[in-house]
């Protein structure tokens, strides 16, 4: 009776197991960057002996603070490969130690190219295409109250940073003070950190 040889168990392949790595890895920056931190700050009495005023509020996470990164992330979960999705997701994490958003910019713009309700898409006017001497209405997310004009004070700070190419400028308006990001679409409430998407129509 001929004794019969042990063939060795495969092992994981390697692509298989990078594959992994790249999930776990994904999942890790995803969560990081979903993540809303709770803060609480405390204020001295003016009064001898009062008790202190307490403020505690959840900063933003940083998806909420560029949801063009979130739409660009989720357009690329449904037709983008995985190594475009972890290459967005890397970027965004270079973005909180570094604070150069460069890389994370192009990749969202490639991202989400001609998607409707993007900046770039048919709806928003061209920045490279338009005509310099136009001047277009800009508009925030106002959510279930649908796009909302600047007032005219705001607009014109907004057409002043387009026209000069600027990538970020600050207006107040009745509602608060905030900074406009051009090259996110986004405008901040400078108080509480709430981030709108913003557009610009003719």
């Amino acid at each position: 009776m001929s004794s019969s040889k042990k063939r060795p168990q495969k092992s994981s392949s390697s692509s298989s197991k990078k594959q992994r790595a790249g999930a776990d890895e994904e999942a890790r920056l995803v969560d990081a960057l979903s993540e809303k931190k709770p803060t609480r700050k405390e204020i001295e009495s003016t009064e001898p002996g009062g008790a202190p005023t307490v403020i505690e509020r959840t900063l933003p996470s940083f998806f909420d603070f560029y949801p063009r990164v979130k739409r660009a992330y989720d357009s690329l979960k449904k037709k983008g490969p995985a190594a475009a999705r972890l290459e967005l997701l890397r970027a965004c994490e270079t973005v909180l130690t570094t604070g150069n958003a460069d890389a994370m910019g192009k990749l969202v713009k490639a991202a989400l190219a001609g998607e409707a309700g993007d900046a770039a898409a048919p709806i928003d006017v061209d920045a490279d295409g338009a005509d310099d001497d136009a001047t277009f209405r800009w508009q925030a997310d106002g959510g279930s109250a649908g796009w909302m004009d600047f007032d005219d004070a705001s607009n014109a700070v907004a057409e002043r940073a387009r026209k000069s190419g600027a990538t970020e400028t600050r207006f107040v308006n009745q509602y608060g003070s905030y900074t406009l990001k051009l090259d996110f679409m986004v405008q901040v409430n400078t108080h509480t950190g709430t981030t709108r998407p913003v557009r610009y129509v003719s």
